[in-house]
């Protein structure tokens, strides 16, 4: 995840930030595991440390195809929803 985000130019963010998580499965998956695993892979690339996330939103969608798997996260610092 985070080599992902490197190379995507994303640069630290300081102070709090709100995170929003699109996760699209084929199989079934614990929204709280996967959004663990992406805040924990994003630490020291996005921002300094997952504990500056103060909302958090997931959504996961049903894809018919292992091809269609994807996350989209969309990461803000508070204020700019």
């Amino acid at each position: 995840m985070g080599w992902v985000a490197k190379s995507a130019g994303c640069r630290l963010v300081e102070g709090p930030v709100s995170v929003a998580l699109s996760v699209y499965v084929k199989g079934r998956l614990d929204a709280d595991n996967i959004a663990k695993s992406i805040l924990d892979g994003l630490n020291g690339v996005v921002y300094e440390d997952d504990d500056q996330v103060i909302e958090l939103l997931v959504r996961k969608h049903k894809v018919k195809r292992k091809e269609e798997e994807r996350v989209e996260i969309e990461v803000r610092k508070v204020g700019q929803w």
